[in-house]
């Protein structure tokens, strides 16, 4: 998590999120930090090339 306080701790997942530009399917995945912004997957509907974005800080706590 990308954060100014050092006192917070880090989080146990960071959802990301994508849109698929040949299917129009939304799906989303989930990392242990956020440094996958921009990573290049495949959709899960059609297994086609997909961004992932970080979606604006979500994250899970364990």
């Amino acid at each position: 998590m990308k954060s100014d306080n050092p006192t917070m701790s880090a989080p146990a997942e960071v959802l990301y999120v994508y849109r698929c530009t040949n299917c129009g399917h939304r799906g989303d995945v989930h990392f242990a930090d956020d440094s996958h912004d921009g990573e290049v997957m495949v959709c899960a509907s059609c297994d086609c090339p997909v961004r992932i974005e970080w979606d604006g800080g979500v994250t899970f706590q364990a």
